[in-house]
């Protein structure tokens, strides 16, 4: 039977390192953009230092015959943002509908100044919180959040779907660095993310810009751009939005609340936070991954983190780590000043997929049967032992089965 192994790669630029497959060892080949390789029947053969440019196909036959045939550019795709904002408060307006002072002055204190909105805490194990009376259904909520003093052990943040003092969802980070997600149903608690360490929070007396999606039973949080989780919920559709600070054990916490926006649902097209002079991050749908000031440091907790299909951007550094591909998932190194991020590990992908694009990759990759590496601009420095290979960002079938002995 006459084996051969596809490499298809669209608009990808691929360094490889030693390949085995089907016996063959394929060794620095290099791949251009919106280009492909084919190589067939060429078992114990040895093939290195071919480069295939820019725009081009090149098929290697079983004599080792090399054949290029030159192609038109493809094409770039412009993205125009959506747009949608239904609300956006810089509190510049004392009218613009937020409580001026609180219910009770020995407990709390609330009210505009200097073109921001702020809540003070007065008493121990007390919330106090501001409505604004519109409510919404699916949407996204954004705001400025500042610890201006008080102790870390407090809580701070977003309340949404209001039906009542006594029906809520509250999205809330603390002064240590954590955040959760928890309801008021009938009047009694429920939590739903328990309180839970991110790096993505700054801790202590800082800004965080907090932002909270809201479409139909799916919740998703986001921090500083970085996306922390998301959950399920269908106790509430619609309600109200409002603002909340809360002292534990010691007094005296003082938030400030700034820019608070609110956009439909999947409409979403705010600023952007600089990650470096080289890289601006937009605050979109992306789970981050860097060594400081993301919401995950790892990139495996990232991918087990993530849902199907979901991208991840890894930032500049060394992750010393071995990753386990078990879903499928987009992971994008990103170089935001120091190089392409460097995976100084190898990948077991148990989908028989790899689905990076833009790193380094130290490690060897190892897989029964075929793999797919769907992604671009990588460069593979570690063996990869397979029985076939395909290379692509299309993550299409082969039209043709294959069968490769041995690896």
């Amino acid at each position: 039977m006459r084996a051969f192994c596809i490499l298809a790669f669209v608009l990808l630029t691929t360094s490889l390192g030693a390949i085995t497959a089907f016996g063959a060892e394929y060794g620095s080949i290099v791949i251009g953009s919106n280009s492909s390789l084919k190589i067939s029947g060429l078992s114990g053969a040895t093939l290195s230092g071919l480069n295939v440019g820019d725009n081009e196909d090149v098929t290697i036959d079983s004599s080792g015959k090399v054949i290029s045939k030159k192609k038109a550019p493809a094409k770039e795709e412009s993205i125009t943002p959506n747009q949608g904002l239904l609300l956006s408060d810089d509190f510049s307006d004392i009218e613009s509908g937020w409580s001026k002072k609180s219910s009770n002055p020995n407990k709390s204190s609330l009210g505009y100044k200097n073109g921001e909105y702020h809540i003070t805490v007065f008493q121990k194990d007390t919330a106090t919180s501001s409505w604004l009376a519109r409510s919404f259904s699916d949407f996204i909520i954004e705001v400025e959040a500042t610890l201006e003093s008080g102790p870390n052990n407090n809580d701070y943040g977003v309340i949404f779907r209001r039906l009542d003092e006594d029906n809520y969802y509250r999205f809330k980070i603390s002064g240590e660095g954590e955040y959760g997600f928890d309801k008021l149903q009938d009047a009694k608690w429920i939590d739903i993310i328990p309180w839970t360490q991110s790096a993505a929070i700054k801790a202590g007396r800082a800004t965080n810009l907090i932002k909270v999606e809201c479409n139909r039973d799916k919740f998703t949080f986001y921090v500083n751009g970085n996306k922390l989780g998301y959950c399920t919920d269908n106790s509430f559709a619609s309600g109200s939005i409002g603002l909340e600070a809360r002292a534990y054990d010691t007094p005296n916490v003082h938030v400030s609340f700034d820019n608070l926006k609110v956009w439909a649902a999947g409409d979403y097209s705010g600023p952007s936070v600089v990650i470096s002079k080289k890289e601006t991050m937009a605050l979109d749908d992306s789970i981050t991954v860097c060594h400081e000031g993301c919401g995950y440091s790892s990139i495996q907790a990232a991918i087990d983190a993530a849902e199907p299909k979901e991208l991840i951007k890894v930032y500049s550094g060394t992750y010393n780590e071995n990753l386990v591909i078990a879903k499928d998932v987009q992971v994008l190194g990103i170089d935001s000043g120091n190089g392409k991020p460097i995976l100084n590990g190898g990948i077991d992908p148990r989908i028989n997929l790899i689905p990076l694009s833009n790193f380094i990759i130290m490690g060897p990759i190892s897989v029964e049967g075929e793999l797919r590496i769907r992604g671009h601009d990588n460069v593979f420095k570690g063996d990869i032992a397979v029985g076939s290979l395909t290379s692509d960002d299309s993550y299409k079938e082969l039209e043709e089965p294959t069968n490769f002995g041995g690896r």
